[in-house]
């Protein structure tokens, strides 16, 4: 709908030697995406290196807000990891349905969001 002018996929190399990044990339392009608008983080091998690969990524190219996607749980670590890294504009969103999964992942992102919390400083870790 033309509503966001550029979008950042990440993810790491699965066991397969696979970018999740570039794989993304694939999909979008198969969807009706330039190519020119996708920037692909293939190192993004967890939250916090995506936010700090994010953070690069948007400084060289002058962004200034971004917009984080991913699994509703997910999302309080995610937007904790982006500030933490120094972006300041974080809007996010996820998908309107539950899976199974989720009984399991809630418990583990209040572990997750509490080690970010105690661990990553941006002074450390950039």
């Amino acid at each position: 709908q033309g509503l966001i002018q550029n979008i950042i996929v990440s993810g790491g190399i699965n066991r397969h030697g696979i970018g999740e990044g570039s794989a993304m990339k694939n999909y979008l392009m198969a969807h009706r995406i330039r190519a020119s608008a996708i920037f692909v983080d293939n190192r993004g091998a967890n939250t916090w290196r995506t936010a700090i690969n994010t953070k690069a990524i948007m400084q060289k190219n002058n962004f200034s807000s971004v917009i984080a996607i991913s699994q509703y749980y997910h999302l309080a670590r995610t937007v904790f990891a982006l500030h933490r890294c120094g972006i300041t504009i974080v809007y996010h969103a996820h998908a309107p349905y539950f899976e199974w999964r989720d009984f399991y992942s809630i418990p583990r992102e209040v572990l997750a969001i509490s080690y970010y919390f105690l661990f990553h400083h941006t002074s450390k870790s950039l």
